[in-house]
């Protein structure tokens, strides 16, 4: 897992659940302010396009297995999602290994599937040098204060879109297939901003098929999502479940060879 700094997309997922003191019922896996700037290109906040309220996804806790051929580890990944009240969302994902332990930590308004980013912070520690820095997004998203080893500064985000930061930008990517599929509008891509460590980005996706997988014996349907990066040696696959509010179910991040993937082992709705 120490080989994983360059996956946008990583699940840094697995912490021992005690954090999740809440009541958990079991999903069988089976086949606040609003924006106040809605993206006419941000493929999941733009109201222009949008024909009925959009389902917001549900509370979860979802665990999965992770490879990489980069070292001869393994480890396991959770990744949640809380509602704490008023609207407002707590989105986590850790990671443990032998060498390496990773934290992520995203709050965020939402309503109808829209989400309007509030803070981010990234702990990694173990081998090597620890890291944190933290994003504090302003209420209008026009503006973001960064902070990595003790220094502060501010950045200018574009008005004309809404910015998610790398952890709220995944279930960003849940709420446009969702709002796809309940409206039946398809865009062939899905455009989505972030602000990665300070640098606001622009990510692409792409719907390029459909796939059956098998997860705890069961089979699920899922959609096959291409990260669109152009001549890039870099690569990044995502299969999403409709069934289960277009959650990961499995990832494959490949970076000139250097791969790490990621299958779903369980799901679970939390209220």
């Amino acid at each position: 897992m120490a080989r994983t700094g360059y996956s946008q997309w990583r699940l840094t997922g697995l912490m021992a659940l005690a954090v999740v003191q809440f009541a958990q019922a079991e999903v069988p896996i089976t086949d606040s302010p609003a924006a106040s700037k809605p993206a006419a290109s941000d493929s999941c906040n733009n109201k222009s396009t949008s024909r009925s309220v959009i389902n917001d996804v549900a509370p979860f806790v979802a665990e999965y297995d992770v490879e990489t051929n980069a070292l001869p580890l393994s480890a396991s990944g959770t990744r949640s999602l809380r509602h704490l009240g008023d609207g407002r969302y707590r989105m986590e994902q850790v990671a443990k290994s032998f060498l390496l332990s990773l934290r992520e930590v995203s709050e965020f308004w939402m309503k109808n599937c829209m989400i309007t980013p509030k803070s981010y912070r990234y702990e990694q520690s173990g081998v090597g040098r620890d890291r944190r820095y933290l994003l504090d997004f302003n209420k209008q998203n026009t503006s973001v204060n960064y902070e990595a080893d003790k220094q502060t500064s501010t950045i200018g985000l574009n008005a004309e879109h809404i910015y998610y930061d790398r952890l709220s930008e995944t279930l960003a990517l849940q709420c446009a297939l969702q709002k796809q599929h309940q409206t039946g509008d398809h865009e062939e891509i899905i455009k989505l901003f972030i602000v990665d460590k300070g640098t606001p980005r622009e990510h692409l996706f792409k719907v390029i098929g459909e796939e059956v997988l098998r997860v705890d014996k069961t089979d699920i349907k899922t959609l096959k999502v291409e990260r669109v990066r152009g001549n890039d040696k870099r690569s990044t696959t995502l299969w999403l479940a409709p069934s289960q509010n277009f959650n990961l179910v499995k990832m494959i991040q490949d970076n000139d060879g250097k791969t790490i993937e990621f299958e779903l082992k369980s799901i679970k709705q939390v209220f």
